[in-house]
């Protein structure tokens, strides 16, 4: 059992670093030391998150046994069906959100560091955004647990979604101080990571 309490414990870490260096009290600090210089802060930022996953990866590929799931014979079309659907939301939440923004070039070549990932100073709700409010982390769920099932897949799936879910209502609490009302009224609307209100609203 030891090398699943290491996997886990690596994954909380990193997912606590993650969050950490990201946090409000952090960058605001950064901010008023580096100066000008916090415009490669976001760039820099996602370096390190890439640079310190790629140890934890390779330990969780070490220590996968015995599968406990695989996407065989006929499971693997409703796979494909989930990749596919992953990557579509990808790719429609690319066209509402800026992504050179998300990697941190925005900055770099503006100089501007706000933290929203669009640029527009009014809520956006148009295109996937009106169907669900975080079309990205839904299809990064979808990726992790399409993947063949074992127990430290199991592990580091649970781990990975408790942060993705915790750390999506603490950006909430973010877009509430920013735009009030407006997106309290969005978020009564639209659900979060699965279009539940959509569906009711259209089939109700």
């Amino acid at each position: 059992m030891m090398p699943y309490f290491v996997l886990v414990l690596l994954w909380i870490i990193w997912c606590a670093v993650h969050s950490l260096l990201i946090s409000d009290k952090i960058t605001s600090f950064l901010k008023k030391q580096l100066g000008y210089r916090y415009k490669y802060y976001r760039l820099l930022y996602n370096t390190i998150s890439i640079i310190t996953i790629i140890p934890v990866i390779y330990y969780s590929r070490s220590v996968r046994y015995e599968p406990v799931f695989k996407w065989d014979s006929y499971m693997i079309i409703f796979r494909v069906i989930i990749i596919f659907v992953a990557f579509l939301l990808f790719y429609l939440g690319a066209k509402q959100y800026s992504f050179s923004k998300f990697i941190g070039i925005y900055q770099v070549k503006t100089g501007h560091t706000g933290g929203k990932l669009i640029t527009d100073k009014e809520l956006n709700i148009s295109g996937i955004l009106k169907y669900i409010r975080h079309p990205w982390y839904t299809g990064a769920l979808f990726i992790i647990w399409a993947r063949d099932i074992y127990l430290s897949v199991i592990l580091e799936n649970l781990v990975i979604t408790i942060y993705i879910i915790i750390g999506t209502y603490l950006e909430e609490q973010k877009l509430v101080y920013e735009f009030g009302e407006s997106y309290k009224k969005y978020r009564k609307q639209v659900s979060m990571f699965i279009t539940l209100k959509w569906l009711k609203k259209n089939n109700g």
